[in-house]
């Protein structure tokens, strides 16, 4: 509650400042032990003045001052720091001090005499109605009261409560003990005021309380009343009656207010009356009637004084009362915008009170009542014992509770709550319930899981980039960098973040140091930066960076942070380098070729000729450039040169052609034009590459080589036609001469001598051999001549008709290896060559029951072919001669052979591409190697 400036001015008069009754504790103890001690040092040092305050009367006893000292001791070490011994001491020295009342008092009682009175000193003042040394009979009954009050005040905590027992307060039962103690020497004093001995002096027989120890006794019950208690005072908790005094409330300022005025002015006004009355000023029914009137009005200007005060106060509560509606309803209006409600929670009942906000935030209906055991229940479950713990600690240490958690709806929605509350205590500390706020967090933790995933999101794309990226402030300090970029210079975050960025290893030259920090503040000022720089690698290879720096904007569009960003170029340069240094060498040697060389577009416009176009047209690449070209060639082909340039154009297949082109002389020479068409990585032509070659000379030599081929075929069909005029006119004279010869021994059959008829059959032979020797001479000279037509050609079957054909001799064997080839060849040829092969092993072989072997092995493209006798074999140095023409091998004993056979075989394989070689020794066979392409 808000009090007005009245009421707190009102506060200020009569309520205490913090802690001010302790300082009255510790005050009162100290004059009750400077009074003990005082008379104390009266009895030693014989000081009347210091046992007396009333010269004459009677003195403060020993023991009486003892047990001030004593209680004095206990009262202030009960508002000192509370350690074990504090407490010891105190407690000591309060039944010492009740002790020593308590024995007084049983003297009285009992008439004993313990020995206690004159212990210490002895009393010269002895009379009859005192004992020597013993203090009065109501100072005894107020040290066994204040003793016992004391002793109970320095207990620490409360007696434990028990059922079916009557609860005890100690500290309530003190501050009794200490009023009852006060009003007895109240009462003394105030029988001194009034010349009355009957409160000081209780029996002519004892000794009467003394001036000074009644007001030292009244000062001592007040330092106890102010203590309270010691045992819970640093929880500022005021227990007992006395509470009503110290209370901050309303009711204690009007206690401390009237109070003093209910004690003192009754016994002011009590004693002026009755000083009135003593000097006959007026008499007893005056005098009742003056101390009435008086009453009544003292009553009734407290009860006026009263009623204003609370008038005030009333006043007050209303205004406050006001200003905390008003601030309720802003509280609502801004729980309402900000989505929040509030709670309360009970911590001795448990029962949680919630309005109707909260309760919507938990998906309840405003209706539903709500424990703390439920409210932890609709927790999820990996939240419940955090936020029961969080509590549990708020509520037991009195501090505050902030917690985000999620709820479950009846629904099975989850949703995210923020709770914030803090405990309050009664007035003896304890934690008594808690309050606070909740709000709907869910909005904001979605948002921040999205930010915490884009976040995510962002450190893969930084770190995992294979760029160099940093962020900068705008004065050139690094905040943060990538790992890529820590990498290449093989350093740690913590060494680079919070340094200037020029005094990083990437700039490792004042000069770059320099060109950076112009660079950043160009970049401060919103512009964007680039440029290449250079710096060593952890490699050792010295790399290129394309160097960035990015201005980052805010909102007002301010630069709020530079992004700085460096793309490893290196490769790039050295590939741009070696581009560079490759077109360099294709241009010096395109230049410097014989060829004309050009490319052009995938449209067929051509943008690029070597300098040998130029020195052999005189034009330049604006004249020729696109289809310009189409001016140097002949008219009579240029149109078929476009035609067919356009349709490999349209179709993507390489081009080749022969035209003439126009010379800078104005002569025009042959050229061979081939051109290739140039893809990208999706097969679409980007450019075409061509060169065009002089075959001015080839053509002419070609036209040459066609003539002398013409003339070449002239002449071997005149060849053919004389070889058949020649076979025919030779061979008919030599049929005559054989038919002659023949008739004539059948004419003279019987004439003829034996000689004769031998020399006649030698003739035939001779004859025959001519005819086999111009047939041979026909066939050499067709080999590779006649036209026959590839075909499949089983090996084995085509041997199988050779031997057929020669049919030889039953005794001969010829034997054949089963796995030879089918091949792609001339038919006729490979029989040539097995025909003459075969038939020369067995005509030349020395024996009739000889033996042929025919096998083979695979090449690759050729099959090498092995035909290997037995016979009489062949000299070594009659190898090479045999293959020779008329070149036989032992012509003086085969009248028949030609010697062209071989040859003939020799010429066919050749031709076919074929080689053919033999091993043979004298008597040991021939073995003849040839090889035939397979296709």
């Amino acid at each position: 509650m808000q009090r007005s400036h009245s009421f707190t001015r009102l506060k200020s008069w009569f309520a205490p400042p913090d802690r001010l009754d302790l300082q009255v504790a510790r005050i009162t103890s100290g004059v009750v032990m400077l009074a003990g001690c005082l008379v104390l040092i009266g009895w030693k040092l014989d000081l009347a003045i210091l046992t007396s305050v009333i010269p004459g009367a009677a003195t403060m006893k020993a023991n009486t001052a003892v047990c001030f000292l004593l209680a004095g001791i206990s009262l202030s070490f009960q508002t000192g720091k509370r350690t074990r011994l504090a407490t010891r001491i105190a407690n000591g020295c309060a039944i010492a001090v009740s002790t020593i009342g308590l024995l007084t008092l049983s003297q009285y009682m009992f008439g004993w005499h313990l020995g206690i009175d004159e212990l210490l000193v002895r009393d010269p003042a002895a009379t009859i109605a005192s004992d020597p040394g013993r203090m009065g009979i109501n100072a005894a009954i107020d040290f066994g009261l204040v003793g016992i009050a004391l002793w109970l005040a320095n207990r620490q905590e409360p007696q434990p409560e028990r059922q079916h027992r009557i609860k005890l307060d100690p500290i309530a039962i003190s501050q009794s003990l200490a009023t009852v103690a006060g009003f007895i020497a109240l009462q003394a004093v105030v029988s001194y005021a009034n010349n009355d001995r009957v409160f000081y002096q209780l029996s002519i027989f004892a000794t009467e309380m003394t001036l000074q120890t009644a007001i030292v006794f009244v000062v001592l019950c007040g330092g106890i009343l102010a203590l309270r208690s010691v045992g819970v005072a640093s929880q500022n908790e005021n227990r007992g009656w006395m509470r009503s005094f110290t209370s901050d409330l309303v009711g204690g300022d009007v206690v401390r207010r009237f109070v003093p005025i209910a004690i003192v002015v009754p016994l002011v006004l009590g004693w002026v009356i009755l000083r009135g009355y003593q000097a006959k000023l007026y008499d007893t029914n005056f005098a009742f009637s003056l101390m009435s009137i008086s009453l009544v009005a003292i009553l009734l200007g407290l009860i006026l004084l009263n009623a204003g005060i609370l008038d005030r106060v009333d006043y007050d509560r209303i205004r406050s009362d006001d200003r905390i509606r008003s601030r309720e309803e802003r509280l609502q209006l801004a729980l309402e915008g900000a989505n929040q409600g509030i709670w309360d929670l009970d911590l001795q009942t448990q029962v949680v009170t919630w309005d109707d906000r909260c309760k919507a935030i938990f998906g309840l209906s405003p209706d539903v009542p709500l424990t703390y055991a439920q409210r932890i229940d609709m927790l999820h479950p990996d939240d419940r014992q955090r936020v029961a713990d969080a509590l549990t600690i708020a509520a037991r240490e009195g501090g505050e509770f902030v917690k985000e958690y999620r709820t479950i709806y009846p629904n099975g929605t989850i949703r995210w709550v923020l709770s914030q509350g803090r405990s309050y205590c009664d007035a003896a500390g304890r934690p008594t319930r808690m309050s606070g706020t909740m709000m709907d967090i869910t909005d904001r933790k979605q948002a921040e899981a999205a930010l915490q995933q884009s976040n995510r999101k962002f450190s893969a794309v930084f770190d995992q980039t294979f760029e160099l990226i940093g962020l900068v402030s705008v004065a050139g300090v690094v905040l943060e960098v990538n790992q890529t970029a820590l990498a290449s210079i093989d350093a740690r975050k913590s060494e680079i973040v919070g340094k200037w960025l020029w005094e990083t290893p990437w700039w490792h030259t004042e000069q770059l140091q320099q060109q950076l920090k112009d660079a950043i503040v160009t970049a401060a000022s919103g512009q964007l930066v680039r440029y290449e720089i250079q710096f060593l690698h952890t490699s050792g290879i010295l790399t290129t960076l394309d160097f960035s720096l990015k201005p980052v904007l805010d909102e007002q569009d301010r630069v709020m942070m530079l992004v700085a960003e460096g793309g490893d170029v290196t490769e790039r340069k050295q590939a741009e380098a070696a581009l560079r240094e490759g077109e360099e060498r294709f241009r010096t040697l395109a230049d410097n070729m014989s060829q004309l060389a050009w490319m052009a577009n995938s449209d067929g416009g051509i943008f690029w000729y070597n300098r040998r176009c130029f020195d052999y047209t005189g034009l330049t690449l604006a004249q020729m450039q696109e289809w310009g070209w189409q001016q140097i060639h002949h008219p009579e082909h240029v149109d078929r040169v476009v035609a067919h340039f356009q349709h490999c154009l349209a179709t993507g297949i390489e081009w080749e052609d022969t035209f003439p082109l126009r010379g800078h002389d104005g002569e025009y020479r042959w050229f061979l034009s081939r051109a290739i068409p140039i893809f990208d990585g999706l097969g679409q032509v980007v450019r075409w590459f061509g060169t065009n070659t002089d075959i001015t000379e080839r053509q002419t030599a070609l036209r040459e080589i066609e003539q002398a081929q013409a003339n070449l075929e002239r002449r071997n069909q005149e060849l053919d036609a004389f070889g058949y005029i020649v076979a025919h006119d030779l061979k008919a004279p030599l049929r005559a001469i054989s038919n002659l010869s023949q008739w004539i021994e059948d004419d003279l059959e019987g004439v003829l001598t034996a000689d004769t008829q031998s020399q006649m059959t030698l003739l035939r032979s001779r004859v025959r051999r001519m005819g086999a020797t111009i047939d041979g001479l026909l066939d050499y000279a067709r080999v590779g001549r006649t036209d026959a037509k590839i075909e499949s050609v089983s090996v084995a079957q085509l041997l199988a008709e050779v031997i057929d054909s020669i049919d030889p001799p039953p005794t001969f064997t010829i034997t054949i290896a089963p796995d030879l080839p089918t091949l792609n060849t001339k038919w006729l040829s490979l029989f040539q060559v097995f025909t003459n092969l075969i038939s020369n092993a067995i005509k030349h072989h020395h024996r009739a029951d000889g033996s042929l072997h025919i096998s083979g092995r695979d090449l690759g493209e050729f099959y090498e072919f092995v035909v290997a006798d037995d016979g009489s074999g062949i000299a070594p140095e009659q190898h090479e001669r045999i293959f020779e023409i008329f070149q036989a091998v032992n012509p003086q004993k085969r009248s028949d052979s030609t010697g062209i056979g071989l040859s003939i075989v020799k010429k066919i394989i050749e031709t076919a591409g074929g080689t053919i070689r033999l091993e043979s020794q004298l008597g040991k066979g021939t073995t003849f190697y040839f090889t035939w392409p397979q296709r």
